[in-house]
């Protein structure tokens, strides 16, 4: 049995930079999603119509925070995305520059 594809909204609560080529990306969705271990989910890079699949990084059950493991690769466009729009503008953000500066959507897409 194939279990129905759903679209959901989430948010970026935090990043962090686990290493010179990994970061950690939270997320946060309006409702509870339940996965088991091993399973992923195709997240839509924002402004774009590409989607990059990634497995659960926190514990399995049913929660509305996600942890996924970006791995930064040069020219990739979740790469790009993450590294481009969301390390700088955190970076601002903390020396208390407006968050609302930087323009940038904070929405990513699960599927």
């Amino acid at each position: 049995m194939v279990a129905a594809t759903v679209a959901l909204t989430a948010t970026v609560s935090a990043l962090e930079r686990v290493s010179s080529t990994v970061v950690r990306v939270d997320l946060d969705t309006a409702v509870p999603v339940g996965f088991l271990p091993g399973q992923y989910v195709h997240l839509t890079v924002p402004g774009t119509e590409a989607k990059r699949s990634y497995s659960f990084a926190n514990s399995p059950g049913v929660s509305q925070k996600h942890s996924f493991y970006v791995k930064l690769i040069e020219g990739g466009v979740m790469s790009t995305w993450v590294g481009n729009r969301w390390l700088p503008a955190l970076m601002r953000l903390a020396r208390n520059t407006s968050p609302s500066a930087n323009g940038n959507s904070n929405a990513a897409h699960f599927t």
